[in-house]
């Protein structure tokens, strides 16, 4: 896979036009996305831990400023939640539905693909709504119960266990979720070996984009002293227009791959 070609593919597809408008969408159905999530956690104790483990998890993934914003306004929307019934749930999960379509047009012209089947776009729905959430938050429980386990059983180890275990915790569940976006969100993909090592290649540079934005925003005191309390806002919003920019190179990595295999030259 050339790093270089993915990115010129990704630049014709206006991909950054693409990320632009799925960081808007990703913005709007943020606050319906979790009052979901809040409201099925209710309804089960497994769906209630599952939820808790993919809170954790987007936690773990924001600028720690944002996310110590964020705790409270999560907190209330969960409270808020629990009044929700069935339609107000059937109705958030259509128009989460709706969203995800702007998903498959990206990838489709990433990949340079004519228009997918009714099959196509349901199945990269189920993918994005069902399956990531459930694999994620059950790989993040899992190891999260790993942890737990080593420390119950060598309590001496917690010191160097924390910091060792913490970007295995949030590493491996971001890397499942972005191999699964890869293999099934695109149509005609059929191997895992290309969505792995793009969604590690995006896995890496996701994290390096958060450092580099919390070690920015954390030196530059003019920022701060514009914004104030408010920071979290700007950082956020950038951060999401940088995650989906990285999220669509990986998929134009993955394209390239796939164009290479087709016997036609990955430029085409």
């Amino acid at each position: 896979m050339s790093v270089l070609h993915a990115v010129v593919r990704w630049w014709r597809a206006d991909g950054l036009v693409f990320a632009g408008s799925l960081a808007f969408l990703t913005l709007l159905a943020l606050v319906p996305m979790l009052a979901a999530a809040f409201w099925l956690g209710e309804q089960h104790e497994v769906l209630k831990a599952g939820e808790q483990a993919l809170r954790d998890f987007l936690y773990s993934n924001l600028l720690p400023d944002t996310a110590r914003q964020a705790g409270g306004l999560l907190d209330r929307l969960r409270a808020n939640a629990r009044g929700l019934g069935e339609v107000a749930i059937a109705v958030i999960a259509a128009d989460l539905l709706v969203k995800t379509l702007a998903i498959h047009v990206a990838f489709d012209r990433i990949f340079r693909a004519g228009g997918r089947d009714v099959m196509g776009h349901v199945r990269g729905a189920l993918v994005l709504l069902v399956a990531i959430p459930v694999l994620v938050g059950g790989l993040y429980w899992l190891l999260r119960f790993i942890e737990r386990f080593l420390l119950r059983m060598l309590p001496a180890i917690q010191p160097w266990l924390d910091p060792a275990f913490e970007p295995v915790a949030i590493g491996l569940p971001l890397v499942l979720a972005l191999a699964l976006v890869y293999r099934y969100v695109p149509q005609g993909v059929r191997s895992w070996r290309s969505p792995f090592a793009a969604a590690l290649v995006v896995a890496v540079a996701l994290e390096a984009v958060r450092w580099g934005l919390s070690a920015y925003v954390a030196n530059l005191a003019a920022l701060r002293s514009l914004y104030g309390t408010t920071i979290a806002v700007p950082v956020f919003l950038v951060s999401l227009l940088a995650t989906w920019a990285l999220v669509l190179i990986g998929a134009a990595l993955v394209a390239e791959r796939f164009a290479a295999g087709r016997g036609r030259p990955a430029r085409s």
